[in-house]
């Protein structure tokens, strides 16, 4: 697990959905070699989430953070000293040789921490580096609200990004009916198609309805001697993979087979746990990871989850 940013030892990571979305994000850019970009105000854990993806990556990582406002040999420089362990001189032509050369080695990710204190020129050389056909690199900008202000601005790097996550702070109403606004709704779609942003900025709020979601863990035992758990009383599941009713349903078909094939009701609902409670608990954690792009190949990702 990633470390806790306090130090905390057992903490536990919520599967957020800015974090699974950083999580594909970074995947995407690796895979694909692309340029992307997780933004967002300070404290919201972005860089917590771009290290917690990175666990499960084997490609090597580049990772630079600039606290103050580089210039383009800067940048260079960094950059070439992390890749090769040794410092260099010389102009900043000679270095983006050298770059251009360890960076068309092997795969790899290049993170750049605190990216809202680049200027347009760093981001262009960047860019520079990463569009060169030899070199084969993603390149991730992780930053504040002014680095995705220079990207979406400048068309020839605005139109090189291929994933973008935009943090927002998660609401602290914990209500069933949270209250919410048009400008929370509008950010929540920020960079998505131009038509739903529209459609959002239109809306007359007072005829939203808002509802939070919620599911529990999973229980360890479902059943006494003689009264079973059935349906969201034993795995409450989110609505991401759409198993809840089905799940239900087959419970309740799972438990009239189990009441046939025993002898005793005690033994019946044993089987019956047995049976269904392996098939919900997985249901449960794939339906808290909300989308992935396992489900453009199938409606049906739990197949492919549950043996």
């Amino acid at each position: 697990m990633s470390r806790h940013h306090l130090g905390l030892r057992d903490a536990a990571v919520l599967a957020t959905r800015h974090l699974l979305m950083t999580a594909q994000a970074v995947a995407d850019l690796i895979d694909n070699e692309a340029m992307g970009a997780v933004v967002g105000p300070a404290g919201l854990g972005k860089t917590f989430a771009i290290a917690h993806a990175l666990e499960t990556r084997r490609e090597p990582v580049v990772q630079l953070t600039f606290e103050a406002r580089p210039t383009m040999r800067l940048v260079a420089d960094r950059l070439l000293n992390t890749l090769t362990g040794s410092p260099w001189s010389g102009t900043r032509f000679a270095m983006t040789a050298q770059l251009m050369e360890r960076l068309s080695e092997r795969r790899r990710l290049v993170v750049i921490g605190e990216a809202q204190n680049l200027n347009r020129d760093c981001f262009e050389y960047l860019r520079h580096l990463h569009d060169d056909p030899a070199t084969r690199f993603g390149l991730l900008f992780d930053g504040g609200d002014g680095c995705w202000e220079v990207l979406a601005r400048e068309p020839m790097l605005h139109s090189r990004i291929y994933r973008r996550v935009a943090f927002t702070a998660l609401s602290d109403d914990d209500s069933w009916a949270p209250e919410i606004t048009k400008d929370y709704l509008v950010a929540l779609l920020d960079g998505f198609d131009e038509r739903l942003q529209k459609i959002t900025q239109t809306l007359d709020m007072d005829t939203v309805t808002s509802r939070a979601v919620f599911d529990i863990d999973p229980v360890g035992t479902w059943h006494s001697d003689s009264v079973a758990l059935l349906g969201d009383a034993a795995h409450s599941m989110l609505h991401h993979q759409g198993q809840g009713a089905n799940s239900a349903i087959q419970d309740a078909g799972g438990l009239a087979d189990a009441l046939l094939e025993a002898h005793a009701v005690k033994d019946a609902l044993a089987r019956y746990q047995a049976t269904r409670k392996p098939v919900t608990d997985e249901l449960q954690r794939i339906s808290r990871q909300g989308w992935d792009a396992s489900s453009v190949e199938t409606a049906f990702p739990e197949k492919s989850s549950i043996k």
